[in-house]
């Protein structure tokens, strides 16, 4: 069995990641907070038309922005030298006469994130509010 451990570095960005993608969501609701109280006009101008109008309450509408993004990361293969099994955490068998190879492949994944970003908006064209909602999928290649 090969142990890894977790170095303080990794550590390190792993927090420094999660910190940033909770910013960016706080950063996000509140740039969607942002429009609440403006024209949908205004919107529609800056975000271009939405993928769909539902119907609102009240005569009103919702605007429904849809996103993707997807990200691909290549497949690799892993090989470490063990000389007579003193790296794998067990004694050698007899026959392991030189040193050995393992290899590990690890596929290449794919990730998208989609977000829906909507928009309610009154009767009379202001927005009074905004939600969105990401989904994350990662597939491995075969």
């Amino acid at each position: 069995m090969v142990k890894r451990s977790r170095s303080p570095l990794a550590a390190l960005l792993g927090l420094a990641a999660s910190v940033l993608v909770a910013q960016g969501c706080a950063s996000s609701s509140a740039a969607l907070r942002s429009w609440e109280g403006r024209s949908s006009s205004e919107l529609i101008a800056s975000w271009g038309a939405p993928l769909q109008v539902l119907p609102g309450e009240q005569g009103g509408t919702i605007l429904v922005y849809e996103s993707t993004r997807s990200n691909t990361t290549p497949g690799y293969t892993e090989i470490r030298d063990v000389g007579h099994g003193a790296d794998v955490g067990y004694a050698a068998p007899p026959f392991w006469e030189s040193d050995q190879t393992i290899t590990a492949s690890h596929p290449s994944t794919a990730s998208e994130s989609t977000t829906v970003r909507m928009f309610w908006v009154s009767a009379d064209g202001r927005i009074t509010r905004s939600a969105e909602k990401r989904e994350n999928r990662v597939r491995f290649a075969e």
